[in-house]
């Protein structure tokens, strides 16, 4: 909020102890990914940073070693849960939203501008 923003751009937040904390309601525009806030829902897991600031590169399942087990958890349960208001919805992770630069229908890991969520949300969530 001291950059100007109203609020916070996430919907959910995900503590490292698995508690799960409402942001903006759904009603509302997001301000988690610039160009989909319109048609997306922003789940935040606090954490998967490695010891010197970069993004852990997990695989599926997930590593509990970067986010909590408690964390995976809770955002299984978040996940689920959208699943159900929103059936036709695709998970992604917002490292999924930037442009496919080389136009090959995908995007890769050369085109990603973040890294985050450090995981494949498509594989983890399919689990």
């Amino acid at each position: 909020m001291s950059k100007g923003w109203s609020d916070i751009g996430y919907h959910f937040v995900i503590r490292r102890s698995g508690l799960v904390e409402v942001g903006r309601p759904l009603s509302e525009e997001g301000a988690h990914v610039r160009g989909f806030n319109n048609r997306s829902v922003g789940v935040c897991l606090v954490g998967g940073l490695m010891p010197d600031g970069s993004t852990a590169d997990l695989t599926c399942p997930l590593e509990f070693d970067s986010f909590t087990e408690e964390q995976v958890k809770s955002a299984h349960a978040v996940v689920n849960l959208l699943r159900k208001i929103y059936p036709k919805a695709e998970v992604l992770g917002h490292r999924d939203l930037f442009p496919d630069k080389d136009k090959n229908g995908k995007v890769e890991k050369h085109e990603w501008l973040k890294t985050c969520p450090g995981f494949d949300a498509r594989k983890e969530f399919a689990c």
